[in-house]
């Protein structure tokens, strides 16, 4: 059974990085996505400069 952790980010540049090392270090079997939501900070950038698994929306949902 495959385990997923969905990160709802909207403006989380500061804070992606620490969350995706944690999940790594401590929960290895856990896949996880991100879903930029419509950020406007670099958020989406850090995503592929890291290779984060990221859907980015194009429109803000405000969901989450």
């Amino acid at each position: 059974m495959k385990k997923l952790v969905i990160i709802p980010a909207f403006n989380e540049e500061g804070n992606l990085e620490k969350t995706i090392r944690d999940i790594k270090e401590n929960a290895p079997g856990f896949d996880y996505v991100i879903i930029n939501d419509c950020s406007t900070d670099g958020t989406l950038a850090m995503c592929r400069q890291y290779s984060f698994s990221c859907l980015n929306l194009l429109v803000n949902m405000g969901i989450g």
